[in-house]
């Protein structure tokens, strides 16, 4: 299973930053694969998780320390992301 490391902390776009650096780096990450993701926004503490659940991704692991967050995320092995196409498709 790979492992892929992205650290945005010292991100100058706060207060929302650390979820649109999460996203570009979503898609090249195979499927069963995981993401340890270091940031210090604080708007990381609701969003990454919410984004998480949302998209049936899972956290593996998560710790703060001071100003400093890190998540340890698992990209799932289905499909997911199809399933979101087809429903916004039909709804068309």
């Amino acid at each position: 299973m790979e492992t892929r490391k992205l650290d945005i902390r010292s991100c100058t776009c706060k207060g929302g930053g650390a979820l649109w650096a999460f996203l570009s780096h979503v898609c090249e990450l195979p499927r069963g694969g995981q993401l340890e993701l270091l940031t210090d926004d604080p708007q990381a503490r609701t969003d990454i998780p919410e984004w998480v659940r949302h998209m049936g991704w899972r956290i593996v692991d998560q710790s703060t320390e001071r100003d400093e967050m890190r998540f340890l995320l698992q990209r799932p092995w289905n499909a997911r992301r199809a399933v979101v196409r087809r429903r916004a498709h039909a709804a068309s």
